[in-house]
């Protein structure tokens, strides 16, 4: 159902998003490099807060997986449930950045945890089902970055 308003989840992950002084990282929600240091993905710091099973995380090589569940960048059904995301690479409607088609891509290719919130909260819709899709210019999307 389209509200066109974030819900307490969605807030939630963006003020995380915003504030964390968390490392990031790509290829994977999270990769601990060394004991007790460890990099997320923007994706992997929802998965961290909204997955029933994060206490469960499990270190599997250089890599911390959820039990029962495959590494990468893909955010597991809770996590996309509660944010409504279309997909669990949080796919865009449209791809519209030419850094990739998702937020695991944005993240990915070098976009700060603090530029992706913001390119949430200025287009919603292309992330989140709940919100209007409004498809921004190229323009506008170069402004994101500054």
């Amino acid at each position: 159902m389209i509200t066109d308003e974030f819900n307490q989840y969605q807030l939630r992950w963006l003020e995380i998003l915003e504030t964390t002084d968390a490392a990031q990282g790509m290829g994977r929600l999270w990769q601990q490099y060394e004991e007790g240091i460890a990099s997320y993905c923007c994706l992997g710091l929802a998965e961290l807060e909204f997955d029933e099973n994060s206490a469960g995380m499990q270190p599997q090589g250089k890599t911390l997986n959820f039990p029962n569940r495959s590494a990468g960048v893909v955010a597991g059904p809770r996590t996309q449930e509660l944010l409504h995301l279309y997909t669990g690479e949080g796919s865009f409607y449209l791809s519209v950045f030419s850094s990739g088609n998702s937020l695991a891509g944005l993240n990915d290719s070098g976009w700060t945890f603090a530029q992706i919130a913001k390119a949430i909260r200025t287009y919603p819709g292309l992330v989140f089902r709940n919100f209007t899709l409004e498809v921004p210019s190229k323009e506008d999307m170069h402004k994101l970055l500054s």
